[in-house]
């Protein structure tokens, strides 16, 4: 069954826990409907990557402006090698409209993505943003059981590990519809795999929930070895002596012909 995370203090408590690096005290659960088993995407380039459950479990209530939920991804584990450099293409992202009250369909989301620490551990939590655009939402493509995609507008290459997810934008105290999430029973979500922010803090998720919930329903289409991100070769440039050559031989071969144009016996002996 999905049930719902009835946190109205969520988003303010978790910046204390991410001071503190402790558990906050986790919501009540309640149920609110049979959970529906969901086909994932289908994938538009080479390599789809998701840690998703097929049966999601959960939402969260309670989402506002400025709330952040990412995943981390490592194309060289989870695609084809080498993986790198990658495109990232697209993200799909399914939502329930089970708060109370909800903001209407349509609503603003941006889709955010983030380097790694240098180190690339996971742990250590999201990185520098690389990559944000804004996308509207609406319920016809996005309501769940459907999954709409957040097509990237721009290439976006990387080459490591990345984090995925999308920030709540628009109104500052409205309610959006959350982003669903699966049964830890049945999937349990991968240690520092997921994250939630909002401003400049951010709280691991298993950490938070006690392995509780699952994973968020994110699946990112992407390429692996792009043509797009290949770097560009590069034409050798002639050095400053093979320029000179190159200016010698040329004047020579002009020589030669001008005088062969001028002396008829050099015309008939060629």
């Amino acid at each position: 069954m999905i049930r719902n995370l009835s946190i109205s203090i969520f988003f303010l408590s978790f910046i204390n826990l991410a001071a503190a690096g402790t558990p906050g005290s986790i919501p009540p659960l309640e149920p609110t409907m049979d959970s529906i088993a969901q086909p994932p995407p289908v994938p538009l380039d080479n390599c789809q990557m998701t840690e998703a459950c097929p049966y999601p479990a959960y939402n969260i209530n309670s989402l506002a402006a400025g709330n952040r939920i990412v995943t981390y991804f490592d194309p060289e584990i989870a695609c084809n090698s080498p993986a790198y450099p990658f495109e990232i293409t697209t993200l799909w992202i399914t939502f329930n409209d089970q708060c109370n009250p909800c903001v209407q369909w349509p609503f603003p989301v941006d889709l955010v993505v983030y380097n790694t620490a240098p180190s690339r551990d996971p742990c250590l939590g999201p990185g520098t943003e690389i990559y944000r655009e804004s996308y509207s939402c609406d319920e016809a493509n996005y309501k769940y059981p459907n999954i709409g995609p957040l097509f990237l507008s721009s290439p976006l290459c990387v080459d490591g590990p990345f984090f995925i997810g999308i920030e709540y934008t628009g109104q500052p105290f409205g309610l959006y519809p959350p982003i669903m999430i699966g049964d830890a029973a049945q999937c349990p979500p991968v240690d520092c795999h997921h994250w939630g922010g909002y401003a400049d803090h951010w709280w691991q998720w298993n950490t938070y929930w006690g392995m509780i919930v699952g994973a968020p329903a994110f699946w990112v289409d992407g390429e692996t070895g792009s043509s797009v991100c290949a770097p560009q070769q590069e034409v050798p440039a002639l050095s400053e002596w093979g320029m000179l050559i190159l200016g010698l031989l040329l004047l020579t071969i002009g020589s030669i012909a001008a005088v062969r144009g001028k002396n008829p016996a050099l015309k008939k002996a060629a």
